[in-house]
Order: C-alpha cells, then sequence, then structure tokens
C-alpha cells in the first residue's frame, strides 16, 4: 500500500492541477493577478494535504513511529526512483521516437523517388532517331530565332547580334 500511495501522489497533482484551473476559471476573477492568487492557493492547500496526509494520519492518529518511518521511507525512495526515470527514461523514449518517425520519412521518400524513377525510365525510352529528331527541330528553331534578332544600328557597318545567352550581346 506504501507503494501504490507513493505513485498516487504525482497522478492526483496532475489531475488536481487541472481541477484547480477550471475552478478557478469558473471563479471570474476581476484581474489576472487575482485569478493566479486563488490559483496558488488551491494548488498548494491540495498539494500539502496529497503529500502529506499520510504522514500526519500515522504520526498524530496511529502513533506508530516505525511506521511512519517506512512511510517517509517508501516516499523518498519511490520519488527519486521516479524522478530518475523520468530524468533519464523519457529523453530515451524520444530519441527512439525521433528515429523511428525519420526511419519512416525516409521509407516514404524512397518509395516515392521508387516511383519516379519507374515514370523516367518509361519516357527515356524513346527511340534514338524520334530523339535526334527533336533535337533538330529544336536546333534549327533557335538558329531561325537568332537570325531574326540581328538589328541594324545604323553606326558604320556595326551590326548588333542577338546571343544566345539572355542580356548578353555581341558586335560584328
Amino acid at each position: 500500500p506504501s507503494i501504490l500511495y507513493s505513485v498516487s501522489i504525482p497522478v492526483l497533482d496532475m489531475a488536481y492541477k487541472f481541477v484547480a484551473e477550471a475552478l478557478t476559471s469558473w471563479e471570474n476573477h476581476k484581474t489576472h493577478s487575482a485569478h493566479i492568487d486563488a490559483l496558488i492557493i488551491k494548488r498548494t492547500c491540495f498539494y500539502f494535504i496529497n503529500n502529506n496526509l499520510s504522514l500526519f494520519y500515522i504520526f498524530f492518529w496511529l502513533r506508530d513511529l516505525p511506521r511512519l518511518r517506512r512511510q517517509l521511507q517508501t516516499l523518498m525512495i519511490t520519488t527519486q526512483l521516479m524522478s530518475i526515470l523520468v530524468e533519464v527514461g523519457l529523453p530515451y523514449f524520444q530519441a527512439k521516437y525521433a528515429l523511428f518517425q525519420a526511419e519512416q520519412l525516409n521509407k516514404k521518400k524512397n518509395k516515392n523517388k521508387n516511383k519516379n524513377n519507374k515514370n523516367m525510365k518509361t519516357k527515356t525510352k524513346m527511340k534514338d532517331s524520334e530523339h535526334e529528331e527533336a533535337v533538330k527541330g529544336d536546333n534549327d528553331d533557335a538558329v531561325e530565332k537568332n537570325n531574326n534578332r540581328e538589328t541594324d544600328l545604323g553606326d558604320k557597318s556595326q551590326t548588333k547580334r542577338a546571343s544566345s545567352f539572355p542580356g548578353e550581346q555581341t558586335n560584328q
């Protein structure tokens, strides 16, 4: 029963935290500071009662000092073990979960990458002759556009010709 009580203390503390916040918000205080003060009073009272009630009961009602000693030892050891578990165990499991998420993301990326590679392979199965014709047609169009861009500047036989690079012009 002592270990169960020691474990129930933090659980009840968390539960009362939400209850105290709800009760304080229902009180509808005029100022934020009054709201905070009421919340602090509620949480402090519950924390004191929750953590020390069994000790007061054993000491003042039962008057059993050996049992009080065992109860204190159990409370302190259980609290320390739970603190160590949270301090060491929580970061460990968070790191494991982060690795798991990263692996899932990599699997998803690889799956999408494989789909894209299959699509690219089907597109690149074009016959060589069709590819050469397409390239030749593109080159002919580019040469024709270039020739159409020639302009006469009117200066002593200088002609400005459009370059194949944007913004670059060559003088002839």
